[in-house]
């Protein structure tokens, strides 16, 4: 008798993953938008006035294209008219900044390049693609004023090459290791600029010794003089500056008491002739400046109220309003001077 058993079935379950690419997609996070500014120059023509007048006029720039051959090399197209353009790095990064008002500004980004157009395209894209790209010429010497011409050779210093530098690196390595092998070293420190005294017939020349000298009762400079002298010889001069300005200031006090004895002088015989007394001229005066005075706060105040009705920053609109509480206080103040000095 046979008996047949079953051999038992592996259960086999299935797992149903979600699409990853999806889900990636879906987690990843938008990078923001980046904004990139660059200065376009165009020379003079029909089309740079259009193109301006739009750029003012905020109208939409749907005729204006660019087409990069590499990256430096484009072709710009403007109302159906094709420039060769080329991208120049300029000497220094600027910024460029916008404003709503006129009055604040803000930077947007750095601008460290220019594109410049040469003139109409005269090679074809495909020949100007095989023309090898030399990047010297695209290093812009000038500003973006008159005044910053050729600013890249005048007001900055000319970069040393990496190959300089490499050199300059393994010659010192050389000499450290030189120095390092050596058993015994031996150093001497040298002067590179030359002696302009080391021949004697050169000193008559520079001055020293001269027939002028000598004329003059001037006796030639010693060379080997301490420090303990030059000091004496500093000493000596101070000493002969001080005597000099105590001299000026004794003849300015006797200059000083002359005009002073002699305008008492005359106040007195102007007081005898005249027979008008002082207190009259004096109060004149007082009201003639207070006048003035009086002027100059009311321009000033209303010049600060023309800057508030014009300004929209709050914080800088509460500075004038303070300033323009000020001022009309020392107004207020300034006509209880006048009255006071008409009533006297």
């Amino acid at each position: 008798m046979s008996t047949k058993t079953k051999a038992p079935t592996k259960s086999s379950t299935k797992i149903k993953l979600k699409n990853l690419k999806r889900v990636e997609e879906k987690e990843k996070e938008h990078e923001p938008p980046i904004e990139e500014h660059f200065i376009l120059r165009m020379a003079p023509g029909p089309d740079n006035d259009a193109l301006r007048e739009a750029v003012r006029s905020r109208e939409p720039l749907d005729d204006l294209s660019f087409r990069f051959h590499d990256s430096r090399r484009t072709t710009l197209q403007y109302r159906g008219n094709r420039y060769s353009a080329k991208l120049v790095d300029l000497p220094c990064i600027i910024e460029s900044q916008k404003t709503l008002d006129s009055k604040q500004f803000y930077k947007v980004a750095d601008i460290c390049q220019m594109l410049v157009v040469d003139g109409p395209e005269k090679a074809d894209p495909v020949t100007i693609r095989n023309t090898p790209l030399n990047h010297d010429d695209y290093i812009w010497p000038d500003g973006l004023t008159p005044p910053l011409k050729n600013c890249r050779k005048r007001r900055f210093r000319k970069r040393i090459s990496k190959r300089a530098i490499e050199k300059v690196e393994r010659e010192v390595e050389r000499l450290l290791q030189a120095d390092a092998d050596a058993d015994d070293v031996h150093y001497e420190i040298c002067d590179a600029t030359p002696d302009i005294f080391e021949n004697p017939e050169d000193e008559a020349d520079v001055g020293y010794g001269s027939d002028i000298d000598q004329d003059e009762g001037h006796e030639p400079a010693d060379r080997d003089m301490s420090d303990e002298d030059v000091d004496d010889i500093i000493a000596e001069a101070l000493d002969a500056d001080d005597g000099d300005m105590e001299l000026d200031e004794q003849e300015k006090e006797e200059d000083d008491d002359d005009e002073s004895s002699q305008s008492d002088s005359d106040g007195d015989s102007d007081e005898s002739d005249d027979g008008e007394p002082d207190e009259a001229s004096q109060r004149r005066h007082q009201v003639i400046q207070l006048q003035e005075e009086l002027s100059d706060f009311n321009a000033k105040l209303s010049e600060k109220k023309l800057e508030i009705s014009r300004t929209v920053n709050p914080i800088m609109k509460k500075r004038l309003e303070e300033i323009v509480r000020k001022l009309e206080q020392e107004i207020r103040i300034k006509n209880d001077q006048l009255e006071g000095a008409r009533s006297k």
